[in-house]
């Protein structure tokens, strides 16, 4: 491991290692009281009969002028693990620090789900190999997470997820790709047709949970988690959408907490991502800065859609879902919906801190 100091512009001087994935992570970590396992790397934490993974607090670097940075054919928005050497910090690049959390190693289920049967359960649990939690409201997967004595996953962790594939990028998931591959066309991956899943037998299309494999993979590797091993997170990438909390959008503006950012939401829903937003006040937040047909490799041409009715608050969802082909992925948000929407393609992710 490499240990350095960063003495960054406007910040306290801080410790970071870099771990196994070759991420800057804080020599400062706070795990459960009962995890034993390596505080700088990714690894499973068992509470009850549900599957979490460490994320750790790791650091990266947000381009804000990529050419002034030496990454000229990067878009604005891209993360980097290095500081640049060239460029000011806050003008042309702004250094951003992820808080480590518990994330669910897999999207929401009953607790009395199975591989053929979605259960009628109200706690919420992380399990591989069983049907989804689907058909349920913000409020329900909030409430549900509560009961639980968890916490739905937040957009900012979310985002921490995604970023930290595209700091392992290409070098984990292949030429020109920064994040996992996933269920986003019926059983498959639409990169690659190779990735293949297991079938939920109540709805065509969606798979089980976790169950996404590719012949080939050597032991340990999942390309379909969020750091390409099975110590890592699965199915950020299609499946069903995941509710998350933090933000909403309202009059076309985000909201962060209940509080009006300032931060206008434009351009055409439904089109790739091409840019994220650089403002201070959501650089974790993953909000998109401009869109096209086609979007960009480093936001894997993830999706963006949103909606404007007047004074209607809509609620955030990431991932995609197995309908949703190349604009599913990490980055894919859909501002579209109000809290009480409800459809077979909609889920939610347990996560949880420790304080």
């Amino acid at each position: 491991m490499i240990l350095i100091r960063r003495t960054g512009a406007g910040s306290p001087t801080s410790a970071f290692t870099q771990n196994s994935d070759g991420v800057f992570v804080s020599q400062t970590q706070k795990l459960h009281a009962l995890d034993t396992g390596n505080a700088h790397e990714n690894h499973d934490f068992i509470v009850d009969n549900s599957i979490y993974v460490w994320q750790p607090s790791f650091r990266a670097y947000m381009l804000i002028n990529p050419t002034a940075c030496s990454h000229p054919s990067r878009p604005i928005g891209f993360f980097v693990s290095v500081e640049p050497a060239t460029g000011i910090v806050n003008a042309d690049y702004v250094e951003v620090l992820f808080l480590g959390f518990y994330a669910g190693k897999y999207q929401a289920s009953r607790n009395d789900a199975s591989n053929s049967a979605a259960g009628v359960g109200t706690l919420a649990t992380s399990r591989q190999g069983v049907i989804p939690w689907i058909s349920v409201d913000w409020d329900a997967s909030v409430a549900a997470c509560i009961a639980s004595n968890v916490q739905m996953m937040t957009n900012e962790q979310a985002v921490s997820l995604a970023v930290y594939s595209m700091l392992i990028g290409p070098a984990v998931f292949g030429a020109n790709r920064w994040q996992p591959y996933g269920n986003n066309s019926s059983l498959k991956d639409v990169d690659d047709t190779s990735v293949v899943f297991t079938a939920d037998p109540t709805q065509a299309g969606r798979a089980l949970i976790g169950t996404g494999t590719k012949t080939g993979w050597g032991a340990g590797v999942n390309l379909t988690t969020h750091n390409g091993k099975t110590t890592g997170v699965y199915d950020l990438n299609g499946n069903v959408w995941e509710w998350v909390a933090g933000i909403t959008l309202r009059n076309s503006e985000i909201t962060k907490g209940g509080v009006p950012s300032g931060v206008i939401v434009s351009g055409t829903s439904g089109q790739k991502i091409t840019a994220l937003k650089t403002l201070a006040a959501i650089t974790k937040e993953g909000i998109q800065a401009s869109m096209d047909v086609t979007g960009v490799a480093e936001f894997g041409h993830d999706g963006f859609w949103f909606a404007t009715v007047a004074n209607t608050e809509y609620f955030p969802l990431r991932g995609g879902s197995w309908g949703s082909s190349s604009s599913a992925g990490v980055f894919a948000l859909l501002l579209y919906y109000v809290r009480s929407n409800v459809l077979t393609n909609i889920g939610f992710r347990a996560a949880f801190v420790v304080l």
